[in-house]
């Protein structure tokens, strides 16, 4: 499959890229909590307000560090970006710590920035945008100096490296971001192009990283809806293809209301005469909930 330029890699491309890697490194207390990574890139011209980058990547934790590539809109080193990461426990709903970094590019370099969540962060609240939380639990600035960076190293003691890439300032000139995904080395030698990296999976974006290693990077907007009622947006799952979960309980559907993947011409928990229907334990509270058919 043909890479989108968005989320390619240096290694692939003729030409230095101008690229700004960001290493997502924790510390151990976060770590344990950690389930999900929310990744969210504002960028821009120099002196001028960032605009934020849509969508925001959100994914299990692949392993630790986690690297996102930022490549400049239009191969333009003098714009800068502001990245801020969010970790979360296992319901989604809870932010376990937050840090973000401000930084910008040098021309035809690849380079890195670091950020670190540290355990003095955790259950605290964000900083002001300009700033971040430090090991003390402080704020401090969030301004980033570039650093040479190093595709073989693995600061910290971190464990496998997760993937992502996108361009600051727009969307992907090629109709949609990717998200995290597979990682492998393909032979002794490494990959050479995107075509050895074909995973088979007609949603993944193929890319031959930096090393030699590739990546197959989910892309949501590849995958087709089936049009049913109560199944959520379709999502590329890396060594799957694309997924239709149930709708959240509560969705408008047609006539009704999604209540455990049906659509129901009412609003099942409301029908339950102050008792509950919990889909996922069967659990069954008044016999409002058994006539309505929602639990077996």
């Amino acid at each position: 499959m043909t890479a989108m330029l968005v989320t390619s890699f240096a290694a692939c491309s003729p030409d230095p890229r101008t690229q700004t890697m960001v290493v997502v490194d924790a510390d151990p207390g976060v770590r344990m909590e950690a389930r999900l990574i929310r990744i969210e890139v504002w960028g821009g011209p120099s002196g001028e307000p960032p605009t934020f980058i849509e969508p925001a990547l959100e994914l299990p934790v692949p392993g630790w560090p986690v690297t996102h590539a930022v490549i400049p809109r239009g191969d333009d080193a003098s714009r800068r970006f502001r990245v801020e990461v969010t970790v979360l426990d296992r319901t989604g709903g809870r932010s376990v710590a937050h840090a973000r970094a401000v930084a910008g590019f040098a021309e035809a370099q690849t380079r890195a920035i670091h950020i670190r969540l540290y355990d003095d962060c955790i259950d605290r609240e964000a900083c002001p945008d300009d700033q971040t939380c430090v090991a003390s639990g402080a704020c401090a600035s969030a301004e980033r100096d570039l650093v040479p960076y190093d595709p073989t190293s693995e600061p910290d003691g971190g464990g496998g490296v997760g993937d992502a890439g996108g361009m600051d300032g727009g969307a992907s000139d090629d109709g949609g971001p990717s998200d995290a995904g597979t990682d492998a080395p393909i032979g002794d030698a490494g990959c050479t192009s995107e075509a050895d990296c074909d995973d088979g999976i007609d949603c993944t974006e193929d890319l031959c990283q930096v090393g030699g290693t590739c990546r197959n990077l989910p892309d949501h907007t590849r995958c087709e809806p089936s049009g049913a009622d109560c199944l959520a947006a379709p999502q590329c799952v890396a060594g799957t293809g694309c997924v239709e979960d149930l709708a959240p309980n509560g969705s408008a559907c047609p006539g009704g209301t999604c209540w455990c993947g049906g659509c129901w011409l009412h609003d099942a928990c409301g029908s339950c005469g102050g008792g509950s229907c919990d889909c996922l334990e069967n659990d069954c509270q008044t016999p409002a909930c058994m006539s309505a058919g929602l639990c077996s």
